[in-house]
């Protein structure tokens, strides 16, 4: 159509023209123009005048007659929904009066959608399996049991008990592509998973939502840890790495047993207080107390793992801590800051903080501190002539 004519439609023409006069339907379709998100297969989109009156919508609030346009082209989004058309400012203010409403500018929502989709395209660039790679060494690699949403792999870097690196790394993975790697302290030293599940994806498709999914992956995955851990023990008695992995699976207790050490976890994952699951809802994946006394299957290996420690240096199973306890009715204690004594102290524990914490987990009652702490000292006034006295410090 000639500019001329174009020009004096939209100075002279009038809603009721637009609205009544069949005569001018021809010049309504004639005159149009691009639409702004101009990502179309096959040709550029472009939006007429007859369309525009009918895409002019009413404020739910205010009640003003209002049509979205835009000045700027958007090139990565496609044209879904009402029309945008791409308006010059100048003409702008013309649409407006011949279609009595107002020109609403969308730019600023346009572009942050088009950096939206690029990140989205890009995320659906980084295709990536649900199994760790080949890198680095493991001191294990097992499957995350599957379910018909989450699969996926995890292990526990050799490095974790050789004294490098132990930081944990999340590879979250949706639709079969990579959002984040988060690196995280999981409270198992160098634990390490690959999972794929319905994450909901950031707004910049580089992370996931902090949400019920991703606690669920994770627990599941703590959940699958006694079996590979328990071999790992197996195989490593005696060996240079005997001691670092029983503090892996004094940590995967501690876990399991204490909530105050699940809820750090949490924190450190940025996941929100009101989505922490509570005590009864981690059963589903970790064992309660009962069940890791109980010790059937896998947890059976764990609870007899010498993971503890008499006051003398004599080293003691969890199982056998609890089997004291029903004899005895009680479990006397001294804590580690205190210097362990080879001739004192037989079946008094030597627990640290977290060692208590995971005993108050596991053991049916209330274990008795202060009586422990007060048969050490009665033992250690008595004897004088015995072994020389040892300073107090950290262990």
């Amino acid at each position: 159509m000639m500019p001329r004519i174009r020009e004096e439609v939209l100075q002279f023409l009038k809603l009721r023209d637009v609205r009544k006069r069949a005569e001018v339907a021809p010049l309504l379709a004639a005159i149009t123009w691009m639409e702004a998100r101009t990502c179309a297969e096959g040709h550029v989109p472009t939006v007429s005048l007859a369309a525009l009156a009918e895409a002019v919508t009413t404020d739910g609030e205010s009640g003003a007659r209002e049509l979205r346009y835009a000045t700027q082209s958007y090139a990565t989004l496609r044209p879904e929904g009402p029309p945008i058309p791409r308006v010059p400012r100048a003409e702008a203010g013309h649409l407006a009066r011949l279609l009595s409403c107002n020109m609403v500018a969308v730019d600023e929502a346009l572009a942050a959608a088009q950096e939206r989709e690029k990140a989205r395209l890009a995320w659906q660039q980084r295709r990536t399996s649900p199994q760790l790679g080949d890198s680095k060494r493991y001191l294990f690699r097992a499957p995350l049991p599957a379910t018909e949403t989450i699969r996926g792999e995890l292990g526990i870097a050799a490095e974790a008990v050789e004294g490098g690196e132990a930081t944990g790394r999340i590879w979250l993975i949706a639709q079969g592509c990579l959002l984040r790697v988060v690196e995280v302290e999981c409270g198992i030293a160098g634990l390490e998973l690959a999972v794929e599940a319905p994450f909901t994806p950031s707004e910049r498709f580089d992370d996931a939502a902090r949400d019920g999914v991703v606690v669920e992956a994770l627990l599941r995955a703590l959940g699958s840890l006694p079996g590979p851990l328990g071999d790992l023990a197996g195989r490593s008695g005696g060996t240079a790495i005997d001691a670092g992995v029983r503090g892996l699976v004094k940590a995967w207790l501690l876990l399991a047993l204490d909530a105050e050490t699940r809820a750090g976890l949490w924190q450190r994952l940025g996941v929100p207080e009101a989505l922490q699951p509570e005590a009864a809802a981690v059963t589903a994946w970790l064992p309660s107390p009962a069940q890791l006394r109980a010790g059937q299957g896998p947890l059976a290996t764990l609870m007899h793992l010498l993971l503890f420690e008499d006051f003398d240096g004599t080293r003691r199973s969890l199982d056998e801590l609890a089997r004291r306890q029903a004899r005895v009715g009680r479990l006397e204690e001294v804590d580690r800051s205190v210097a362990p004594e080879p001739a004192l102290g037989r079946e008094i524990a030597w627990l640290g903080r977290g060692d208590r914490r995971t005993w108050a987990g596991c053991s049916a009652a209330r274990r008795r501190c202060s009586r422990g702490r007060r048969r050490w000292r009665c033992a250690a006034a008595s004897a004088s002539s015995g072994p020389r006295r040892r300073s107090r410090g950290k262990s």
